[in-house]
């Protein structure tokens, strides 16, 4: 690794770094860039595969069928180990990243925050996508919450140590079965989410951790990925 790319790294406020690699494809795709980053900087990888990531602090998928989920609560375990940020970032953003961000401490970041578009309630021929969110609103409603408003993307997740971060976890938590049963291969919301219906389950993960931060009144922004990486893998 270049030491201009290692220092733009060790520059950034974004904490502890982690990501998610599980499967073949993705493991054959992205393991030995994100283990070479792993000679210099310190990553966290949740993996099948952990042989590959000799650099690396691995720790073991055994999931039989792997969990969108899963990659959100490896972000938040990662952060109670800690006690400090930690930033998840999907392995195809690990390239040319940026050090010029100013990050609040008691926020959370994303690269983005998508409006929540009206659900199937009442609509006679609904979108797919309808479909979905009315899933989903459901799920927020079983659990004591009301619809959301927006929600967050998954792909960059920037996660601080809050002082009710213990009860935010909880609350993450237990909604997973939920959005796992609800959300999975059988779901059939159409090719828009065939990517995901295709390789697990329990995506829509970013909608659990919007809701209980609006819960609990804890700060979200986005911040444009052109602020913190230069080009992707992709």
């Amino acid at each position: 690794m270049g030491k201009i790319l290692l220092y733009i790294l060790l520059s950034m406020p974004l904490g502890n770094i982690c990501t998610t690699i599980v499967g073949d494809e993705h493991n054959q795709k992205y393991s030995e860039r994100i283990n070479n980053f792993g000679k210099d900087v310190s990553i966290d990888v949740l993996t099948d595969q952990p042989k590959l990531y000799s650099n690396c602090k691995t720790t073991e998928y055994t999931r039989e069928v792997f969990s969108y989920y899963d990659k959100m609560m490896f972000l938040l375990d990662s952060v109670k180990k800690y006690k400090s940020r930690v930033t998840h970032l999907d392995a195809d953003w690990y390239l040319d990243l940026k050090y010029d961000i100013e990050l609040e401490e008691n926020t959370f970041y994303t690269y983005y925050i998508f409006p929540y578009y009206q659900a199937a309630d009442g609509i006679k021929s609904p979108t797919n996508f309808q479909l979905l969110i009315q899933k989903l609103n459901t799920i927020l409603l079983n659990n004591g919450y009301g619809k959301c408003k927006q929600l967050i993307g998954e792909a960059f997740m920037s996660m601080p140590y809050l002082s009710n971060f213990d009860e935010m976890y909880s609350r993450v938590k237990a909604m997973q079965i939920d959005f796992e049963n609800t959300l999975n291969m059988e779901s059939g919301f159409g090719s828009r989410y065939s990517k995901y219906q295709n390789t697990g389950i329990g995506y829509g993960e970013g909608m659990a951790l919007t809701i209980v931060m609006d819960h609990l009144n804890i700060k979200y922004k986005a911040i444009h990925e052109s602020k913190f990486y230069k080009s992707s893998i992709l």
